[in-house]
């Protein structure tokens, strides 16, 4: 079968869309499964989840949602409310809780980006008034440090703008967030046995950071610039790249919106709109890079926020 990528866009007036290591170990793993980073998006009204099944709605408002799957006939849904992490999920049969969203850790002040990086494993991070990384994690077993509380990491990220988190295997986590005072790129990582701390990246961002891996111990970070051009370094199994290399925008178009992500290895995907041009999409084959096409018909309206998913 061949791989398939599907993109969702958004028509809306215009938002203001804020976003998302020193190096990991290398340790060898047996499996990996590509991580996709959570789409940022600004909701000025909270939004209600909908149950698929009876129409029914769950009985909670919650904002900015994300999900995540870890595995076959399970789906977990994440939620912002008032400072509150919000939690419901799919067994494989059924949603629980049945009619409403569980309560988790408290003391958020953006929502939430949740990733996985194996069966029954599921890492939580956020971040509160102060810049301070939170992280809450699910083991098999029970979420923890506690079912409503989170641990603390690398404090100094600008609360203003959301993380972006990324796992090439099991048991490293890299987590990306912007300095409040030079929005320079600022990262902290799990190698398997203890977080390291939060370290300058580099990097001058106005969109994003955007996190993708594309197999096995492989990651890639992206931006915007003041600019509008796409941004990228990335982890090729033993070191990171030297420097940010910057990809010339097509037609000297201005981006305003960044989604990256892979539906296999050595595939990477990165797609960018411009307000007034539409949609541009730019991807890696696994030995170089191809020009950049327009997605946008001549007719179509302009592109606020775009989200993309590989199943």
């Amino acid at each position: 079968m061949a791989p398939l990528l599907k993109i969702f866009i958004q028509w809306l007036p215009s938002l203001q869309r804020p976003s998302s290591l020193t190096s990991p170990s290398h340790g060898e793993i047996n499996q990996v499964q590509p991580s996709f980073s959570k789409a940022n998006q600004q909701q000025q009204q909270p939004i209600v989840v909908t149950q698929d099944v009876r129409g029914k709605a769950f009985d909670i408002e919650t904002q900015q949602l994300s999900s995540v799957s870890w595995g076959k006939d399970h789906l977990d849904i994440f939620g912002y409310n008032e400072g509150n992490l919000t939690h419901k999920y799919w067994d494989g049969h059924q949603w629980n809780p049945a009619n409403t969203m569980e309560t988790l850790g408290q003391g958020l002040v953006r929502p939430a980006v949740a990733i996985s990086w194996g069966a029954d494993r599921l890492d939580v991070f956020g971040l509160n008034e102060e810049g301070t990384i939170l992280h809450q994690y699910w083991d098999s077993t029970a979420w923890k440090p506690s079912h409503t509380e989170f641990e603390e990491l690398g404090k100094g990220c600008d609360p203003a703008y959301d993380i972006a988190a990324g796992t090439w295997g099991p048991g490293h986590l890299d987590i990306f967030c912007r300095d409040p005072d030079d929005n320079q790129v600022l990262h902290q990582y799990y190698d398997g046995q203890q977080w390291s701390k939060l370290d300058f990246f580099g990097g001058d961002v106005s969109i994003g950071p955007e996190v993708v891996s594309w197999g096995e111990n492989h990651l890639a970070v992206f931006f915007l610039d003041s600019e509008g051009e796409v941004n990228q370094r990335y982890w090729d199994g033993s070191q990171w790249s030297n420097e940010w290399v910057t990809f010339t925008n097509p037609k000297e178009h201005h981006f305003d919106t960044l989604t990256v992500s892979s539906w296999g290895k050595d595939r990477l995907d990165v797609f960018a709109a411009e307000r007034t041009s539409g949609l541009w999409h730019l991807y890696w084959d696994g030995y170089q890079w191809a020009e950049w096409e327009c997605l946008s018909g001549p007719d179509d309206e302009p592109v606020d926020y775009v989200g993309v998913a590989s199943w």
